[in-house]
């Protein structure tokens, strides 16, 4: 019987896949747009966790006329905008309109820039066994402060978003 191909460059983890990413660079501009954003802070209560065995699901929700600015993704993961319509701005610059329902991959380094164009739902996730969210976002999230004026370092790394 022949062996099974394997492909041993390939981290088989959440964790080894996040280890073996480089330090992505940071954008002035975005870190500009936080600041901006930050006296309305993406509201927590907006996003809901879900764990099924070796899988993270997170809902996020946004409204009509919010803007948000995502954190940088250290890790492949696939998402579905599950409701809505939004313009989204991807590394390249470059604005595209996603409307429900999408389904997308985010690579290594991506930030987002998103305008909500009609409510949305959008769903992210992580094969992970992980529950502890502060270690998912560990993992799956590159630390970076784009320098908020709260001083709380998870601030700096907080969605941000404006209605």
């Amino acid at each position: 019987m022949p062996e099974l191909a394997t492909h041993s460059e390939q981290p088989n983890t959440l964790a080894a896949h996040a280890a073996a990413q480089p330090v992505f660079p940071t954008n002035d501009r975005l870190d500009e747009l936080c600041r901006f954003l930050s006296p309305t802070p993406f509201v927590q209560e907006n996003v809901t966790h879900t764990f099924t065995p070796g899988l993270y699901t997170r809902t996020a929700l946004a409204f009509a006329g919010d803007v948000v600015v995502s954190k940088i993704h250290k890790t492949e993961n696939p998402w579905v905008l599950l409701k809505g319509v939004a313009k989204v701005r991807n590394d390249q610059g470059e604005w595209f309109r996603v409307e429900a329902p999408h389904f997308g991959v985010t690579k290594p380094g991506t930030q987002r820039v998103i305008v909500v164009e009609e409510d949305i739902t959008w769903l992210t996730f992580h094969a992970t066994e992980e529950t502890d969210l502060d270690k998912i976002e560990a993992l799956v999230i590159q630390p970076h402060d784009p320098g908020l004026p709260s001083g709380d370092g998870r601030a700096g790394a907080a969605l941000q978003g404006a209605h």
